[in-house]
Formats: structure tokens, sequence, C-alpha cells
């Protein structure tokens, strides 16, 4: 999956984060009428790298039964239909940037980037578990997706869980080794950096100038 993204995975980790972040809290503080010109940009921005709009999507459809029995419950609760309207697109929006931190980003390039932090032991774990949650993604979607048709939602995310756990001493060998070999990966660009620091800069100054 990783490799799939020639783009936005030569982006530097920290960048991601901080732009991730703000984005989070971009969608959070502000209304949705107003966040909507970001949504411009934001689907500008992911455009730079095709892979994410074909995963997105299919993100997206293993979502509809969640979506449906929301608004099947703000139905029976004769809950607001704009203000779902809103929570929903917050749940999209923020799931976008989900898909785009982790799918985006092998865990050698995590460990590659933190280098200089790894010898704090605390920094160190965080990595490493992070690394191993990105791991942890992909082979939950091929578990998932292994499951015999016709299971429910719930009994196949069991069993793809159950299937991923039986591969955990692998993920833990993996994420290892790929901290060991940190120091001879690096695949970093210019351009992709220079796209997200200018993202950050919109994102700000967007906020502030709807936000004041």
């Amino acid at each position: 999956m990783y490799a799939d993204f020639t783009f936005f995975s030569r982006q530097h980790v920290g960048l991601k984060a901080i732009f991730t972040l703000l984005a989070i809290f971009f969608f959070s503080a502000l209304p949705v009428s107003q966040s909507l010109l970001f949504c411009v940009f934001l689907a500008l921005y992911y455009s730079l790298d095709a892979p994410f709009w074909r995963i997105f999507p299919r993100v997206l459809l293993r979502l509809i039964p969640f979506f449906i029995s929301y608004f099947l419950m703000g139905i029976l609760f004769s809950l607001d239909f704009y203000q779902q309207l809103h929570t929903a697109f917050r749940i999209c929006a923020i799931l976008s940037l989900s898909v785009y931190a982790i799918a985006s980003t092998p865990p050698q390039r995590i460990f590659h980037d933190a280098g200089p932090l790894l010898r704090f032991p605390l920094f160190r774990d965080a990595c490493i578990f992070f690394a191993a949650t990105v791991s942890f993604v992909p082979l939950f979607q091929d578990a998932y997706r292994s499951v015999p048709a016709g299971t429910s939602l719930l009994a196949k995310s069991l069993r793809a869980v159950q299937q991923v756990f039986e591969t955990l001493t692998t993920i833990e060998k993996e994420v290892y080794g790929q901290l060991n070999v940190h120091q001879t990966t690096d695949t970093r660009g210019l351009m992709p950096n220079m796209a997200i620091v200018i993202m950050i800069i919109i994102q700000t100054a967007l906020y502030l100038i709807l936000r004041y």
C-alpha cells in the first residue's frame, strides 16, 4: 500500500503530523459552512497522489452501515437533520485526514525522520507504537477482505482482528527490523515537503480570516 504513494510517502513525518493535527482542529473549531473552502483546497491537495482517491472511497463504503444507523437514530429521536449532516461531514473530513496520514506513511519513514530523537526511551516507544499501528491497518484490511461474504459487519471485523492478532509476532519483527535500518533510508523530496508547508500556511491563514 505504501509503495502506491509516490508523493505523500516522501513527506517529513513531523510536517505531516503538524498538518493533520491542525486540520483536525480546523474542522472541529469552525462551522461546516466555513470549512467548505478548506475542503476544496484539501481535495486538490489529495489529488497530488492518485492512490488516495482509490483508498478513501473504499473506506467510506465500509462506513455506510454506520451512517445509515446514525441517521435512523436521528429520525427515531427527532434530532436535527442538518446538525447530523454537519457531524457526518466532520467525520468524513477527519477520516480523510486519517487515511492520508496512515496510509501514506511507511514505518521506515517514521524511524528515519525521528532518528535524532530515538535515543529518548519515551519517544522511541511512541514511534514503535505508531509504526506498529501503521503496519496493523493494511493487515486488518487484507484480513477483512478475506472473510467470506454474507458475514455480518461485526463478525467480519472480529474475525479480521483475530487473524491479525495471530500475526503480531511478524509485525513486531518487521517494526524492529525497520528501526534498525532507518538510518539508510532517505527518499525525501523537496516538492512534497513544499506542498505540505503551503497547505499548513493556507489552513492557518483561512482559520485566522474566518475566525476573526
